[in-house]
Parts: structure tokens; sequence; C-alpha cells
């Protein structure tokens, strides 16, 4: 694995800590797809990579496409994690919690 290869995501992280919502999202896109190509679409990393653009989504109330990436996120956990691992069950609660928003307010794309 590269040096740099979790670059993206660590200033993703520090984005998110200062609240640069776009700016973070950007980043954890970059890492999302540069993991895809090194790991292909069933690892942990990107399964963490689909839950990280998921949450910056959520935050810029974005939330069908939250959705679309934290359900993506929950697959791929379901799948390598189990149903009742934190992690798969964490992503499910988000998943949950921004479907009741949605429902409720459907403009909010």
């Amino acid at each position: 694995m590269q040096a740099n290869s979790l670059d993206n995501y660590y200033k993703a992280q520090e984005c998110y800590r200062i609240g640069d919502y776009k700016e973070g999202l950007k980043y954890a896109l970059a890492q999302l797809e540069r993991d895809l190509e090194f790991y292909g679409r069933h690892s942990v990393e990107v399964a963490r990579d689909y839950n990280s653009v998921g949450i910056f989504y959520s935050k810029l109330k974005e939330y069908k496409k939250a959705i679309d990436y934290l359900e993506g996120a929950l697959e791929t956990r379901e799948a390598l994690l189990g149903k009742n691992s934190y992690d798969t069950n964490l992503t499910r609660q988000n998943v949950e919690y921004l479907k009741s928003i949605y429902q409720k307010e459907p403009s909010l794309v």
C-alpha cells in the first residue's frame, strides 16, 4: 500500500472536524475512487468510504444522496462483517434515521 493512500481520508476527517463539509466531501469522494480502484467494491475500506461520503452528504442536507451512499456501506458491511456487527448496526441506524427525515421532507435532495 502506498504511504499516501489515506491522505484524502485524513483530510476529509479534518474538514469534518472543522465543519467544512463541502471540502470534506471532495476528499471523501477522492478516497472512495482511489479505494475502489485499489481494493474493489467489496472491502471494509470501501465500506468506510461509502459511509464517509454518506455522512458528508447528510451534513449538507442532501439526504437522498446520503441514503444511497450509506446503503452502499450497509450492503458491504453486512456481507463482510455480518448483520449484527457494531459498524453494520450503526450504518443501518443512520440509514433509517435519514430515511425518516427524507420521508417527512422529500424536497430535501
